[in-house]
């Protein structure tokens, strides 16, 4: 009956055309098949039409089809069925609706939704899942299989995206998942044991798992990324074999961690937690070994303890010279890496704590480069790093006797040794004591003003107060940049209703020398001083090769007033006086007339007015006469200027020698010579007792030398100076 109604509707509404029995079903009516047995075309724009609708409802025994296609024939290809759709917004190939039945592909009575199998004796993969791009520009989500499964809800419903179950009772070997990287699929015939799951790098580098949640060994609830519960047995066992399972970076390692990354919180490689609250020792990680009981290698910390008695914990019982209980080693030859780290949030607690019991040990003895014949002394403290305070050394003793700079009692001392030789072309930096600051230049907030690389200060014994404090490399909080900058305390006093008094006692800086005291050069202001008494002064001759000037502020503009200059040591005076009846007395004032002394001055005298003209008619120690020409009478101004040789004018200095060479000032400027610059040197300068000389010291010289202070004390030289 449904066939009549599909032909009835065909004569009705359709075209008909028959050629080699083909049959060609159009609603437009033209005929299209020329391939075709039978092809149907249908343009229709209603929703849910179909071209080809095919019902089978019978009730019959056995199998029944709605659908039946089947391709057989020695072709180069053969398909039974072909799908395909396009130009939609949504295109599918094939649906199967949920409760349209199972897919079977291998099998005809498919238990699951797709039932996949696969029997032969040969090697297959039952499912095969491909997924490439073809971009080499832009990142796609590319996955070869993907298995995504849901519950009920957050309680309700067990499910796995993804499982893979080996019959291990009856296979030679059996692998539950495999995972893998590789461009090829993988011969696992190669693989010779039974395992739940086989992650396998492939040996390109990598690791062969990567967890992005917690895994659990012996546990269903893992806390951590690897969480493993040993029971009553031990949790984690690490074997190195060589003959089975090679290497990790070179070590035959039995358990090897690993941490990586830029976090701000800590890292561990690999982490061991004991609660043992019974009298039994207990043991955060514990080795035991003929040469490494622990190893540990990191970019930032080897090894990194953290107990209620002890971070870290080592005993040896060999004699061997050098034995370590704990020992630390840092093999890199560049980066931050540490030997052995120690740490304590106690106030009164100690990061790294080391004690010799016996009178000629080192408490913490650190040894650079492997040098093991440069160490402390006997009985010395060691040298500890932290992040508060680089390092801090502080004396045992309370009482203290007089002693050489050479030998003194210090919070910390460093030392270069003398047998770091060097060549005139080879001129490396080398200090006793070494402090850095790294300042922060990235974008516009500068953070670190106010610090230094060495701070040095003194303070009350009260610790209330600060007297002074200098540092070596400075950043101002005007962001600039000091090679040196130290300040003190200064002091108000008063009591009762006295008015407070400002007492100053500090100095900023001083510095004593052999040929040279200080020098100070700038690349663009050499030295600038201050002060409210005065902002400089000389004890001794002052020479310049410039000019001197004051600055001299006016109304609207600051100008310059040059120094008057003379070969001779002179004083000099002018003023304006008045003739009284032709004649007039002018007297020197006290301290011009102690400044000349017996001298003679120089005397000019200029009328500002009419008159017959003035002469000098007298000159005194304590002033001058002036009388009119021709005995006149008049009654003017006049201005004068006296010119004197000073009462010490006959104790001038000759100019040093070394200052009358013409190349002194570029001898100098090589001696202010500027420790960046790496490609030359500064001009060496020593006083051989004569004069000054811009060479090395001669090497039997300087090794006769010897310190005259402060074998001879400073107020003994100063009398030397004045019997010369």
């Amino acid at each position: 009956m449904k066939k009549l109604i599909l032909i009835t509707g065909i004569l009705l509404s359709s075209s008909y055309a028959a050629r080699s029995q083909e049959f060609s079903f159009n609603i437009s009516g033209a005929v299209n098949s020329t391939n075709s047995m039978v092809e149907v075309l249908q343009p229709s724009t209603t929703a849910n039409t179909a071209g080809i609708y095919v019902s089978h409802s019978g009730a019959i025994t056995g199998t029944g089809y709605g659908l039946y296609s089947l391709k057989t024939g020695a072709s180069t290809t053969n398909i039974a069925s072909y799908f395909s759709a396009s130009g939609a917004t949504n295109n599918y190939a094939l649906i199967v609706p949920s409760g349209g039945g199972n897919v079977g592909i291998g099998t005809t009575s498919p238990s699951e939704l797709l039932h996949v199998t696969l029997t032969s004796d040969a090697t297959k993969n039952t499912i095969y899942g491909y997924a490439s791009q073809t971009s080499t520009t832009v990142d796609y989500h590319n996955v070869g299989v993907l298995g995504f499964a849901k519950g009920g809800s957050g309680t309700w419903g067990n499910v796995a995206g993804i499982m893979g179950i080996a019959d291990q009772v009856n296979s030679y070997r059996a692998i539950g998942v495999y995972a893998g990287l590789g461009a090829s699929i993988p011969d696992i015939t190669t693989k010779d044991y039974d395992v739940a799951l086989y992650s396998d790098g492939n040996s390109l580098g990598y690791s062969g798992i990567f967890m992005n949640g917690n895994v659990g060994i012996g546990t269903t609830a893992p806390s951590y990324k690897l969480h493993v519960n040993g029971l009553s047995t031990t949790a984690i066992y690490g074997q190195y074999d060589a003959d089975a399972y090679g290497w990790v970076g070179g070590l035959n390692t039995g358990v090897y961690g690993r941490a990586t990354g830029a976090y701000a919180a800590y890292t561990a490689g690999l982490y061991g937690y004991a609660a043992n609250t019974g009298a039994g020792a207990s043991h955060g990680v514990y080795g035991t070994g003929t040469t490494d009981g622990v190893y540990g290698i990191s970019a930032g910390i080897g090894v990194s303890g953290n107990g209620g008695t002890y971070g870290v914990y080592g005993t040896i019982t060999s004699t061997t010279a050098n034995a370590s209980g704990v020992m630390g080693y840092a093999s890199a030859a560049t980066g931050s890496i540490n030997g052995v780290f120690g740490e304590t949030p106690s106030s009164a607690g100690v990061g790294v704590y080391g004690l010799a019991t016996n009178a000629t040990g080192k408490g913490v003895w650190g040894i650079g480069n492997n040098v093991s014949a440069i160490g402390l002394s006997a009985g010395g403290g060691g040298m500890f790093n932290g992040s508060l305070i680089g390092c801090f050394g502080r004396m045992a003793v309370t009482t203290a006797s007089g002693g050489a700079y050479s030998t003194p009692y210090i919070g910390v001392f460093g030392r270069s040794p003398a047998s770091l030789r060097q060549t005139a072309s080879a001129d490396a930096y080398q200090f006793g004591v070494y402090g850095e600051k790294k300042q922060d230049f990235g974008g516009t907030n500068y953070y670190d003003k106010r610090s230094g690389g060495v701070l040095g200060l003194t303070y009350r014994d009260d610790n209330s107060t600060i007297l002074c404090w200098g540092s070596l490399g400075y950043k101002s909080t005007g962001n600039v940049d000091y090679g040196g900058y130290g300040t003190v305390t200064t002091w108000t006093a008063g009591t009762g209703f006295m008015p407070a008094e400002n007492i100053q006692t500090g100095i900023g800086s001083g510095w004593y020398g052999g040929i040279i005291g200080g020098w100070t050069r700038g690349e663009v202001m050499g030295h600038i001083a201050a002060g409210e008494m005065f902002a400089s002064y000389n004890l001794g001759n002052e020479y310049t090769s410039g000019y001197s000037a004051e600055v001299v502020t006016l109304s609207d503009k600051r100008v310059a007033a040059y120094s008057v200059t003379s070969t001779e040591i002179n004083v000099y005076s002018g003023k304006t006086s008045k003739l009284i009846n032709g004649k007039a007395r002018v007297d020197f004032e006290r301290a011009f007339a102690e400044l000349i002394g017996d001298n003679k001055p120089v005397i000019t005298a200029t009328p500002m007015g009419q008159c017959n003209g003035i002469y000098i008619s007298n000159v005194d120690s304590k002033g001058f006469d002036v009388t009119e020409l021709n005995s006149g009478n008049s009654n003017v101004e006049f201005s004068y200027i006296v010119i004197s040789k000073r009462i010490d004018a006959e104790n001038k200095p000759e100019l040093p020698e070394a200052l009358s060479r013409k190349d002194f000032d570029e001898k100098m400027k090589g001696v202010m010579f500027n420790e960046n610059n790496l490609e030359q040197s500064a001009t060496p300068i020593w006083w051989d007792g004569t004069k000054i000389r811009f060479e090395q010291v001669p090497r039997e010289i300087e090794q006769n030398m010897k310190p005259s202070y402060p074998m001879k004390k400073l107020e003994e030289k100063e009398k030397e100076k004045e019997n010369k």
